[in-house]
């Protein structure tokens, strides 16, 4: 892992931040985009990218994805319904393990055991995509062991009133 790590930081990178958020928390996302577009930072959303007749959508946001220093991913009670949200999820973590990708999680009005154990309202969002994926457990499993993997990493925890 320390070759994975000392390579991140010599290699150029495209975006300084991948910002990853489910769309139904568009407005702390945009907040924390803003902030940080304000600071100087280089950061990469969905929206920043534009399809076109060569490549699919998914396969330029995975490579966004793959060209950004660090990925900010905002774990909210709305992300887990959204299998979108989990497989690009699953690709920072594999970023991570692959070139030691640098994940900031945020938790929004959820708590990082209930990520890690996949209980309240993001299990019950989790267990609709097990339902989605029924047909390939091993997903589940990539997705389950993801979630595990971030909830681990210490992050902010934010409560709205």
């Amino acid at each position: 892992m320390a070759s994975a790590s000392s390579s991140s930081l010599t290699r150029q990178w495209e975006y300084d931040v991948f910002l990853s958020f489910n769309r139904k928390d568009e407005s702390f996302a945009s907040e924390l985009y803003d902030a940080l577009v304000e600071g100087g930072i280089k950061i990469c959303r969905d929206d920043d990218i534009v399809p076109d007749k060569e490549t699919a959508l998914s396969s330029k946001i995975f490579t966004a994805i793959e060209n950004s220093r660090f990925s900010v991913i905002i774990l909210s009670k709305k992300y887990a319904f959204s299998d979108w949200c989990l497989e690009k999820l699953a690709k920072i973590v594999e970023r991570q393990n692959e070139i030691g990708q640098t994940i900031l999680p945020v938790f929004l009005d959820v708590y990082p055991s209930e990520v890690r154990n996949q209980t309240g309202k993001f299990g019950e969002a989790f267990e609709l995509q097990i339902e989605y994926f029924e047909e390939n457990l091993e997903v589940v499993k990539k997705l389950r062991a993801a979630l595990i993997e971030v909830s681990n990493i210490p992050g902010w925890t934010l409560h709205h009133a």
